[in-house]
């Protein structure tokens, strides 16, 4: 049968933190090979999403703006971070 988006995401997530394949499929009652299948879905799925789509500042001058920005916002006084990601 088809396999949920729910199940794909879980079996990626799985996979991701060290999860073996087949224990994986045994879990989610799929063959092997859609462990990997739901790994690069989800991959996909968020390579597709324009919420996802962080873009690098490419001048040295957009660099400090940004750089000024994060400083702004930060408790501790970072002088030199264009930005991070946290998930």
């Amino acid at each position: 049968g088809n396999i949920t988006h729910l199940h794909r995401l879980s079996m990626a997530l799985r996979y991701c933190a060290g999860g073996d394949p087949t224990d994986i499929a045994d879990i989610h009652g799929v063959k092997d090979d859609e462990v990997l299948n739901s790994l690069w879905d989800v991959v996909d799925a968020i390579h597709q999403s324009p919420e996802l789509d962080i873009k690098f500042p490419e001048t040295e001058a957009d660099q400090r703006r940004v750089a000024e920005g994060f400083r702004r916002k930060s408790q501790i006084d970072i002088d030199c971070c264009v930005g991070a990601v946290d998930g």
